[in-house]
């Protein structure tokens, strides 16, 4: 059994902005963003580091305008799945403010380092409708201390099972997503604000990670009567593996 360290790739914030009686709906289904982050620049003056959460305004009760936020970290973890197979995953991530929003780490559907982060990146929350995969509980505390890290994230079997089938020399990608009003889809209305906010740093203390459990146990009966230890068939976790081809061994 092994404990690693898998720094972030590459990561970035999204925000769309609607307005109109339907902004909520709209905001959230949007196919694309209004503008991006990554830390180093703002999506408004103000707004610097926010990374997920729903901004919505008013008018006489009617909501007219709303900004949501999403956040979205990759992580180089292919090194590890090519030979390995994960038992546990934590996210390190540091928070910069809290605006009293629960999270949500979801899946982001890309097997690829995000690159550049683009207004095109916003819908990769959604898994093929419009309901988002889980890949935690419902994080209710927040932290922005200068504690190192401030906040661990302990991911699902979800997160794991899914790990554990990405091909060798693939990246996990995640979100961060308010959970009430992104993933939840709950009903928003009048003034609300849920805005929190993580680092984006790519160097230094401050950067994410994640702590990553792995071991190398794989299938070790022999296959054409070699007997070697298997950690991947067929790109397939050995793990997971009783027979092959109907046999054990052989």
């Amino acid at each position: 059994m092994a404990v690693s360290t898998v720094y972030l790739d590459d990561r970035g914030g999204v925000r769309k902005f609607t307005s109109g009686n339907a902004s909520y709906e709209a905001a959230r289904v949007a196919s694309r963003g209004s503008s991006t982050t990554n830390g180093s620049n703002a999506y408004s003056s103000n707004l610097q580091s926010t990374a997920f959460g729903i901004q919505l305004a008013d008018d006489r009760g009617v909501t007219k305008n709303c900004s949501m936020y999403r956040a979205y970290f990759s992580f180089d973890i292919g090194a590890i799945i090519g030979s390995d197979t994960v038992s546990a995953l934590v996210l390190n991530v540091f928070g910069y403010a809290n605006g009293g929003g629960n999270l949500t780490v979801v899946k982001a559907n890309s097997n690829a380092s995000f690159g550049t982060i683009a207004t095109t990146d916003y819908p990769n929350v959604f898994n093929g409708s419009t309901s988002q995969t889980a890949y935690s509980s419902n994080i209710t505390a927040w932290n922005v201390s200068g504690a190192i890290p401030s906040n661990q994230i302990t991911l699902n079997s979800t997160a794991i099972s899914n790990v554990n089938t990405l091909a060798p020399n693939t990246y996990l990608t995640i979100g961060l997503v308010n959970q009430q009003y992104d993933f939840s889809n709950g009903a928003a209305v009048g003034v609300t604000t849920r805005l929190n906010g993580c680092r984006f740093d790519t160097t230094g203390v401050y950067r994410a990670h994640l702590t990553v459990t792995h071991d190398s146990s794989g299938y070790t009966n022999p296959i054409n009567g070699t007997t070697v230890q298997y950690n991947r068939v067929n790109g397939v976790s050995a793990s997971t593996i009783e027979k092959i081809n109907g046999r054990i061994g052989g």
